[in-house]
């Protein structure tokens, strides 16, 4: 078993801030500035009639998104890819459709802009069907909330919490019985970081309104999961290699490895699925450890800034597993 060792936690999450501000600084520089979603690649193979399943995935150009998709087109899925960078997405595009049979179509879209999430709703109302969503598409910042400009923090709740509630809404009003939604959380909904107040908290919003939207959608046949992934080896952290390897109690997946958990994970029927056991025991720990002890390891030493009597509110909801009619394994 990996040793508990609360500065590799640290240790680690300093690294990912570093690397998370590389990355969207970089990804900036090559996302589509169009401020509509623009149709980058189609395939000339029949599709989207409705004759097969549709899955659209967005933040699919790489990692999990990317692997949702290759999972979803062995499946023998009509693919809808969503991404920012163009000739990547496109690139993606080609690849999937050249491994597998299904029909490929690719969209530039930036959610951070109104405009673009108002034409993607529009082109998931024009899908004949759609079976799958899997909402993935995210960054992080890596800057402190009060040092970031609010303008960039606003694009990023943008992302990550106005695209995952506007397109499940829309995506909800298509589905059939038996079709699935997959809202890409984060095990940082259950934690605290000094440079990610606002990621941390549009993940714990992601995962408690996956936990109720499925409540909501199980008499209709629809299943909703919630991915909790933790430190996973994908183009978020690829600008810091220091921070992608094994140490102590953290202990990185493969997207694909990710995706994998995932799809059992719908297969039973589950709400909540948090990949890999050293992830899991990160969850217990951050539920059951007193929220002065989480402070004092995040902080860095830093604790007396936060009060030692801040009551534990939190409230584990894992145990909820209602979700469509199939049963539990």
């Amino acid at each position: 078993m990996p040793s508990l060792n609360a500065m590799n936690i640290l240790d680690e999450y300093t690294h990912i801030d570093r690397a998370q501000s590389a990355y969207y600084n970089t990804m900036m520089s090559e996302h589509s500035s169009e401020t509509a979603a623009v149709e980058v690649y189609r395939s000339e193979r029949p599709g989207y009639t409705g004759e097969r399943p549709i899955a659209l995935i967005t933040g699919a150009t790489s990692g999990i998104g990317a692997e949702f998709a290759a999972q979803l087109a062995a499946r023998d899925c009509d693919l809808v890819l969503i991404g920012r960078r163009v000739a990547e997405l496109a690139d993606r595009a080609r690849e999937l459709e050249a491994r597998f049979t299904p029909a490929v179509r690719a969209l530039a879209c930036d959610l951070a802009l109104p405009e673009c999430r108002d034409a993607l709703v529009g082109e998931i109302r024009k899908l004949a069907r759609l079976d799958w969503l899997v909402n993935n598409a995210g960054y992080g910042r890596g800057v402190a909330f009060t040092e970031d400009s609010y303008h960039e923090q606003r694009a990023l709740l943008a992302v990550l919490l106005d695209a995952v509630t506007e397109l499940t809404h829309a995506a909800a009003g298509q589905m059939r019985p038996g079709a699935q939604i997959v809202n890409v959380s984060s095990l940082a909904g259950f934690g605290v970081s000094r440079r990610s107040a606002v990621y941390c908290a549009a993940k714990a919003y992601v995962t408690s309104f996956s936990e109720s939207l499925a409540l909501e959608l199980a008499p209709r046949g629809i299943g909703v999961l919630a991915l909790l992934p933790g430190y996973t080896y994908s183009d978020f952290h690829r600008y810091d290699a220091r921070a992608r390897r094994n140490r102590g109690i953290v202990r990185w997946q493969t997207a694909a490895e990710v995706a994998r958990e995932a799809m059992k994970a719908v297969e039973r029927g589950r709400v909540i699925c948090i990949p890999g056991r050293a992830n899991r025991l990160l969850y217990l720990l951050a539920k059951l450890l007193p929220r002065r002890v989480v402070y004092r390891i995040m902080a860095g030493g830093e604790q007396g800034r936060v009060s030692n009597t801040t009551p534990d509110t939190s409230i584990d909801t894992t145990s909820i597993h209602t979700n469509r009619d199939a049963p539990r394994r």
